[in-house]
């Protein structure tokens, strides 16, 4: 079993253990990419929706304007004003027009702010008001829906002091016309609110922010074409949730290779992307880079080695991966590191369970151990000291599976998933 130094935070403590082993898991969009899915990866947690549920989606971070489109969907800016809606003409829209594109590398910019001009009340689809302090709408755009259906669409303004959205829609013949509100705060905890122009819905779609690493899904990047050029191009990959930094190794023997330090984490969200893998013509399949990996530094703060292995293509829509441990979860109280976790070896095959937590203060710590359907096999409350405090698990008897292991500390609390044979 491979060793890693763990720097275990606290009073100079110091502890070599086993570094988890690497688990292989696999993620399927299904055929045709049909799935797009938020993804956990301490706990493997999987969250899917049908990838053509959506049409835009609205940031629901305070001081964020941001409107983003879904992949499937085309967004292009009318070239007049917002006083030609109700005279639109399309004619030479696709030539002509201005698409509108979501940026490839953060979750800032959408495709509705993507136009933005040089001046910094100019929003994209609005400019800020100086008086009232809201966002006004100014120009209107041609939405063709994931279903295929061409709607116009403006953003009418944002209420800032209540997060309050307004925006129109309607045919291109402005029958059907909808006028719709949509509140960021009915959406706590998430990055986006979702909304679908086919069926006229909001949607609460994704998973709460803190609980999602990585998203695998089909999006829009720009390929190089040349020296000075580029071309959006439809991809399938794997995005980052904000928070999450992840470095890219190349030329490296995957198996062995751990040193995170010696690299520099990236925020980018499309650092993973989609180039890990390639097409082989003559054989029909995809092939995977067998010399690339990342290290990625999840939400809760533990680092993690990421290998993809496999990738099935439109036929599956799989994506195989193994993961490992290297640096532990970490509780933490305004922006300080209180408590970490360790729990080796994983998987668990000899029947004994270590857990290992470094304490920057003296406090109680209690510790739980629950089955996946439930069942509680270990809740303990102790007075820890500050530093190194561990405890060996005997898990003979225990049925094999997938088991969670809770510390709680001052009423913060971080979990680790060990898997028992």
């Amino acid at each position: 079993m491979k060793k890693v130094l763990l720097s275990l935070l606290g009073a100079g403590v110091f502890c070599t253990v086993a570094a988890q082993e690497a688990v292989s898991d696999t993620v399927s969009a299904g055929a045709g990419y049909a799935h797009q899915v938020w993804y956990q990866i301490e706990n493997g947690t999987e969250t899917s929706i049908a990838k053509e549920s959506w049409d835009i989606a609205f940031r629901v971070e305070m001081m964020s304007a941001s409107i983003f489109t879904n992949y499937g969907t085309q967004l292009w800016k009318h070239p007049g004003t917002i006083d030609d809606w109700a005279t639109v003409d399309t004619n030479g829209m696709a030539a002509n027009w201005e698409e509108a594109l979501n940026s490839p590398t953060d979750w800032v910019t959408g495709a509705f702010n993507s136009v933005a001009g040089g001046d910094q009340f100019d929003y994209g689809w609005g400019n800020y008001d100086m008086t009232t302090h809201n966002l006004i709408g100014s120009v209107f755009f041609i939405l063709k829906t994931t279903a295929g259906d061409y709607k116009k669409i403006r953003i009418d303004q944002l209420v800032s002091t209540t997060g309050t959205y307004t925006f129109t829609y309607a045919n291109l013949d402005g029958s059907d016309e909808q006028v719709v509100t949509l509140v960021k705060s009915d959406y706590t905890d998430k990055n986006f609110a979702y909304y679908s122009l086919e069926t006229n819905e909001a949607l609460d779609l994704e998973p709460v922010s803190n609980d999602w690493d990585l998203y695998f899904t089909q999006y829009t990047d720009l390929i190089q074409m040349g020296p000075d050029m580029t071309m959006p191009y439809g991809v399938t990959g794997i995005l980052a949730n904000e928070g999450v930094e992840i470095v890219q190794v190349e030329e490296v023997d995957v198996d062995s290779y751990e040193d995170f330090e010696a690299h520099e984490f990236e925020a980018d969200k499309n650092i993973i992307g989609y180039d890990w893998k390639s097409y082989d013509m003559e054989n029909g399949s995809y092939v995977v880079a067998d010399s690339t990996m990342y290290f990625v530094k999840d939400k809760a703060g533990s680092i993690w080695k990421l290998v993809l292995t496999g990738f099935g293509g439109s036929a599956t829509g799989d994506y195989q991966f193994t993961k490992q441990l290297l640096e532990a979860t970490t509780i933490e109280e305004a922006g300080t590191v209180i408590a970490t976790l360790v729990t080796y070896p994983n998987p668990v095959v000899n029947g004994q369970l270590n857990i290992a937590y470094n304490l920057k203060a003296a406090t109680t710590a209690n510790l739980s151990i629950v089955s996946l359907s439930g069942q509680t096999l270990l809740k303990t409350s102790t007075s820890a000291h500050v530093g190194l405090n561990s405890q060996s698990i005997n898990t003979n008897g225990w049925a094999a599976g997938i088991y969670f292991v809770q510390l709680e500390i001052e009423g913060k609390a971080t979990t680790q998933k060990v898997i028992v044979h």
